[in-house]
């Protein structure tokens, strides 16, 4: 077996036979990543979204016989007029 001398590839540049070895692995580990990240991405999106589009409805947990009618952004402002939201 004889070693491989590194080469030319344009002006003044050397590249080894390791420079292709190391974007493969580079690729490899960021297909290996994707997966994970999706699901991350898709169970920390789950619960805000649910959060606002629970926000879209009037929800009164005294009488849930009243059902929960669409408010849409009322409740929002609702909550920004109101004395004690903290708001001056």
């Amino acid at each position: 077996m004889t070693a491989r001398l590194p080469t030319r590839h344009g002006p003044g540049r050397l590249r080894s036979r390791w420079a292709g070895d190391r974007a493969r692995d580079s690729l490899f580990g960021a297909a290996l990543m994707v997966p994970a990240l999706v699901i991350f991405v898709v169970l920390a999106a789950r619960p805000v979204l649910d959060t606002l589009l629970t926000s879209l409805f009037r929800r009164d947990l005294t009488h849930p016989e009243l059902g929960q009618p669409f408010v849409g952004l009322d409740n929002y402002a609702t909550s920004s007029a109101c004395p004690r939201s903290g708001r001056r």
